[in-house]
């Protein structure tokens, strides 16, 4: 599951789990549990940040929503349903969650001033320089930091260092 990190929240609602010999009337107890790499542990203490999980009935609901870029990453995660808390048989459900920063679909929109060829004549035995100064490009969002510009020849190698 991949989730950018935006305005819209991603809401989930699990497959439910079934007891393979009792009726539908048994509610099962969900959990949402987090592997957390630094320990090796499972953990029900989530980042309320990012995760919000609620169980209404017998339906499982997952909802994953956070603007915040330093929470992109790759989360394990898993859904564990149990008849009561101290039940030894359990059912579980892995899935992995990631979270793209939210610029990774922004768009770089160039300088509407930016020629599209600069025509360069050389002299011997000096030139004059050429000096073309445009507008700075920017992205659609406006807040995904210093966009580096990169020049080449038309076919597309570096520019030689006597230009």
């Amino acid at each position: 599951m991949t989730y950018i990190a935006t305005d819209v929240p991603l809401n989930y609602t699990a497959q439910l789990f079934r007891a393979s010999n009792l009726s539908d009337q048994f509610y099962i107890l969900y959990y949402l549990e987090m592997y957390q790499e630094s320990t090796g542990t499972w953990t029900r203490n989530l980042n309320q940040n990012l995760f919000q999980f609620v169980q209404e009935g017998k339906t499982p609901n997952m909802t994953f929503y956070t603007k915040d870029n330093n929470l992109k990453g790759t989360y394990k995660m898993r859904l564990k349903g149990k008849f009561t808390p101290n039940t030894a048989f359990e059912g579980v459900s892995y899935f992995t969650l990631t979270v793209l920063d939210q610029c990774y679909l922004t768009k770089i929109i160039a300088a509407s001033n930016l020629p599209k060829l600069i025509q360069y004549t050389m002299t011997s035995p000096t030139a004059d320089p050429v000096i073309k100064i445009f507008d700075p490009w920017f992205d659609t969002l406006g807040k995904c930091g210093k966009i580096e510009y990169k020049a080449t020849l038309l076919e597309g190698s570096p520019i030689p260092s006597f230009i």
